[in-house]
C-alpha cells in the first residue's frame, strides 16, 4: 500500500479518536460546570430553637429558609464563616457541614475543573494537525499523554470532592429529592476519569492496532487518481459509507 494511502488511513482513524475524546471532555465539562454552580449538593429540613428551618447547600453558597413566613436568603460560605468559633453561622443557625470539608471540596473541585479545561488545548491542537494538509507525518503522542494526565487527575479530584460532600449529604440529608448537583459533579468526575483511561489505552494500543476506531468498524482504503476513498462497513449492515479525502 502506498505511503500516502497509509498516512491518509491513519489520519482518518486519528480524527475519529480525537472527535471521540473531545465529545467525552465536553460531556465531562458540562456536568462539572453544572455541579460547580447549581445548588442541592445537600438539602436538609430541621428545627432550630423552635424555629422551622431548611438549608440548601451548593459548592460555594447556602440558601436558608426559616420562620413563619418562610423567607429564604442566599449567602456565600465566606460571608457565613465565624472566625471566633471556627464554624459557619447563618443568622444564628449553625451549618451542618464542617468548614474543613467545604474548603477542601472547593479547592479540589476547582483544581479538577481547571485541569479539565486545560486538557482541551492539546487535544484541539492535535486535531488541527491531523486535518491540516501541511502536516506530513502523524502527530506525536505527547499531546495525548498530556490529555490523559489532565483528564485523569481532573476526574480524581472532582470525585474526591464529591465524595467528601456526598458523605455529609448521606449523614444529614432529610429533605425531599435527590442531591442533583452532587450527581452532576460525580458524573463529570467519572467521565473525566474514564476519558483519561481511554486516552492512555489508545496511546499504548496504538502500536498494536493503529487503525482501530472507537466503534466496531472495518476501514478499507481504495486509491484512485485524485482521491482516497475511505470505505466504512459496519458489522450489522452491508451499507457502505464513503468519505473522500483528497491526496495533497
Amino acid at each position: 500500500m502506498p505511503a500516502t494511502t497509509v498516512l491518509t488511513m491513519h489520519r482518518a482513524t486519528e480524527r475519529r479518536w480525537v472527535n471521540f475524546f473531545l465529545f467525552m471532555l465536553v460531556s465531562a465539562a458540562v456536568f462539572q460546570l453544572l455541579g460547580f454552580v447549581l445548588p442541592n449538593w445537600l438539602r436538609a429540613h430541621f428545627m432550630w430553637s423552635r424555629r422551622r428551618a431548611a438549608q440548601d447547600y451548593a459548592l460555594w453558597y447556602v440558601t436558608q429558609c426559616e420562620g413563619v413566613n418562610w423567607t429564604c436568603t442566599i449567602r456565600s460560605y465566606h460571608r457565613l464563616y465565624d472566625w471566633t468559633r471556627g464554624k459557619y453561622i447563618f443568622d444564628g443557625i449553625e451549618l451542618l457541614l464542617d468548614a474543613d470539608i467545604v474548603a477542601s471540596a472547593q479547592v479540589l473541585y476547582t483544581l479538577g475543573l481547571l485541569l479539565l479545561l486545560v486538557a482541551f488545548l492539546p487535544l484541539t491542537v492535535r486535531r488541527r494537525l491531523i486535518v491540516s494538509k501541511r502536516t506530513k507525518a502523524d502527530p506525536a503522542n505527547y499531546g495525548l499523554l498530556t490529555v490523559a494526565g489532565f483528564a485523569f487527575f481532573s476526574g480524581l479530584f472532582v470525585m474526591i470532592a464529591a465524595g467528601k460532600m456526598g458523605t455529609a449529604s448521606v449523614e444529614h440529608r432529610n429533605g425531599r429529592g435527590a442531591p442533583v448537583a452532587l450527581g452532576f459533579a460525580a458524573a463529570g468526575g467519572a467521565i473525566a476519569l474514564m476519558t483519561g483511561i481511554f486516552v492512555l489505552m489508545r496511546v499504548f494500543l496504538k502500536g498494536y492496532c493503529p487503525d482501530c476506531t472507537p466503534v466496531s468498524r472495518d476501514i478499507d482504503m481504495h486509491e484512485t487518481t485524485n482521491q482516497v476513498d475511505v470505505m466504512v462497513s459496519t458489522e450489522k449492515t452491508d451499507v457502505l459509507r464513503r468519505q473522500s479525502d483528497p491526496i495533497p
